[in-house]
Formats: structure tokens, C-alpha cells, sequence
């Protein structure tokens, strides 16, 4: 059965150092039926998504519409994917608190009783957050 990680964070950083040691890591727990849920922006959206075609892993992307959508694109992209279901979820910023879309996706994962992992170094120590 796959298991379904979804990845939220920062559009500014580009991290796919950290994509590729945390991708390694679940392929080494998991096993390759890793599939990496993300939506489909630059920055950690885009490292996770080269890190896990590396590892030849399953990707799904939900691309936010911010055409159709504007400003509500973001938030119901992340609600597609935390509807859709995840194992855990994995977030990558150095400033969450300060983040919109990316707490946003965060606060629809810890309602969902997805648990949530956040990186905010290049350390790649995660921790987990309980809530925001």
C-alpha cells in the first residue's frame, strides 16, 4: 500500500539538498511505495518533486489556480490534498509563523489528524508540531 506524504513550505527556497536526504530517509523507512503529495509550486514544492523523480517515486501534484481563484487558490489546493488523505506531512520554511498559505496547509493537516513535520534549517532536524 503506498504511503502518501504530502509537502507543503516555502516558494523561495529552493532546498533540494534537504529533499533529497528526507526523500532518502522515507524510502529507507517506507519503502518505494512513496508517493510525495505536493502543489506543484517552486521552491520546496518543486525540490521534492526532483528529489523524489531521483528516487523514481510516485509524485501527485494539485496545482493552485490563482488565475481562477486568486487569493483562495492556495487554501484550496492544500484542502484537495489533506481531503485526499496523507500517512504524514512534511514542511519545509524557515518562517512558518510568519507564512500564510504554508500555516494554512499546516492548520488543515493538524485538524485532519495528519501529523505534521517541520524543517526550517538546512540541519534537516525535523520536529514535529502539535500545533501552530
Amino acid at each position: 500500500m503506498p504511503i502518501r506524504v504530502l509537502i507543503t513550505g516555502d516558494r523561495e527556497w529552493a532546498c533540494l539538498g534537504i529533499a533529497e536526504a528526507v526523500v532518502t530517509r522515507l524510502v529507507a523507512r517506507y519503502g518505494p511505495g512513496v508517493v510525495i503529495v505536493h502543489g506543484g509550486a517552486k521552491g520546496v514544492d518543486l525540490s521534492f518533486e526532483l528529489a523524489a523523480r531521483e528516487q523514481e517515486l510516485a509524485t501527485e501534484v494539485h496545482e493552485a489556480d490563482w488565475e481562477k481563484h486568486g487569493r483562495k487558490a492556495g487554501p484550496l489546493s492544500s484542502q484537495e490534498m489533506v481531503d485526499l488523505g496523507a500517512e504524514l506531512a512534511i514542511v519545509v520554511h524557515r518562517n512558518l509563523v510568519g507564512s500564510r498559505v504554508t500555516k494554512d496547509c499546516v492548520r488543515r493537516c493538524l485538524e485532519a489528524g495528519i501529523p505534521v513535520w517541520l524543517i526550517d534549517s538546512e540541519e534537516v532536524k525535523p520536529r514535529q508540531v502539535t500545533k501552530l
